[in-house]
């Protein structure tokens, strides 16, 4: 493994565990209670990523939804199992501005119980599962704090202190705040280190960029990718626009090699790890009730939602990409 001068330090390394249907790019027209409509590549594309971790020594955090830890719990007990962190989003994809504060707090603790319950470990972080929280939105880092979440992810401020890893008080308490690095491009902060970013724009440019952030900063460089970008033989979904095949679709055959180029030059751990917050056992007390979600979410949240037994014939006709959908549906 080659260094180069900040390489040595360790980084911090998040991945979002998320399926090729479940990305914002596709949620006009799959919602959430279409998810379990969809045949999944979960499994694989989370293999394809610990088996580049292994390769390159690698420690990182996964981000992942409640309804990934109550219909594929084994993924994420084979994420723990291979020395990596887990730590929660919402329960579906929410943006901040989508939820009042009561149904952000519902649907965080009924996310956190479910990856918790999958996982067999306390979950300490939180990311939000779409777009960011700003500093119009601070009131929902006071509610992750009252919950008990050791971290947040997901905060975008408007200060240099804030575009790295700092401590925040809070009116819930102190939680540590583990943005995405940035760097500034034609006055507005360029994600550098996120996953869209390093597979849509020149591969050189952005490992100069890279480099220059870290030789400019004593602080951990925070990058992020999803799973899904790991595969570019993914069923392609038909009702995407122009727009949105090209950035779902584009540059996913060279991710991999990208990836793994950043993983050889600089050494990466998970937040946990780079906050020091040793594993922990999940602390149940008696008559500790299963969170509720709001009402309008709740059929979409059950496992198996929407499966009814029946019988049908349906006439097709050069569809065989879309059967196995049909046959879920």
């Amino acid at each position: 493994m080659t260094c180069d001068e900040g390489a040595g330090r360790p980084h911090i390394l998040t991945v979002v565990l998320e399926d090729y249907f479940q990305v914002g790019a596709f949620s006009s027209f799959i919602p959430s209670g279409y998810w379990s409509r969809f045949e999944t590549n979960l499994r694989r594309d989370a293999e394809i990523v610990l088996a580049l971790l292994e390769a390159t020594g690698s420690r990182a955090t996964f981000f992942t939804c409640g309804w990934i830890a109550d219909n594929h719990p084994a993924i994420l007990r084979r994420i723990v199992d291979a020395g990596h962190e887990v730590a929660c989003q919402g329960y579906f994809h929410h943006a901040i501005g989508e939820l009042p504060r009561n149904d952000f707090i519902a649907d965080v603790r009924r996310s956190r119980r479910a990856v918790e319950d999958a996982c067999g470990q306390a979950v300490r972080g939180f990311r939000i599962g779409r777009g960011w929280i700003g500093p119009r939105d601070l009131w929902a880092l006071d509610a992750l704090a009252e919950a008990g979440f050791s971290y947040d992810s997901s905060y975008r401020g408007a200060t240099a202190g804030e575009a790295v890893v700092h401590r925040r008080s809070t009116a819930g308490g102190d939680l540590w705040e583990v943005p995405p690095s940035a760097l500034p491009l034609l006055g507005k902060p360029l994600l550098l280190s996120g996953g869209n970013y390093l597979r849509q724009l020149p591969e050189g440019m952005m490992r100069r960029r890279v480099g220059d952030w870290v030789a400019a900063h004593d602080d951990p460089l925070v990058l992020y990718f999803h799973t899904w970008e790991m595969e570019a033989q993914q069923p392609r979904i038909a009702a995407a626009t122009l727009l949105q095949r090209f950035r779902h679709y584009r540059n996913l055959d060279r991710m991999p090699g990208t990836i793994r180029s950043y993983l050889e030059r600089y050494r990466f751990t998970s937040v946990a790890e780079h906050l020091a917050l040793a594993p922990a056992a999940v602390e149940r007390r008696a008559g500790d009730a299963v969170p509720e979600l709001p009402a309008r979410w709740a059929e979409a949240a059950r496992v198996g939602a929407g499966r009814v037994r029946l019988s049908l014939v349906i006439p097709c006709y050069n569809e065989a990409e879309t059967l196995r959908y049909l046959q879920k549906t």
